[in-house]
């Protein structure tokens, strides 16, 4: 979650970004923690995969 964090606060020109999450394993409280993170680049997306 550090990683995925700096990567929204800090990328400016970044478009997308993918996670790739198993569906057994995950928290779904990481989802609200997504959607709270400032995001320096105002076009990102991102894009939840379960695998």
């Amino acid at each position: 979650m550090k990683l995925v964090r700096y990567l929204l606060e800090s990328s400016t020109s970044l478009k997308k970004l993918t996670l790739n999450v198993n569906h057994d394993s995950i928290d779904y409280d990481i989802f609200y923690e997504l959607l709270k993170i400032p995001r320096r680049s105002t076009i990102c997306e991102v894009v939840v995969v379960d695998f």
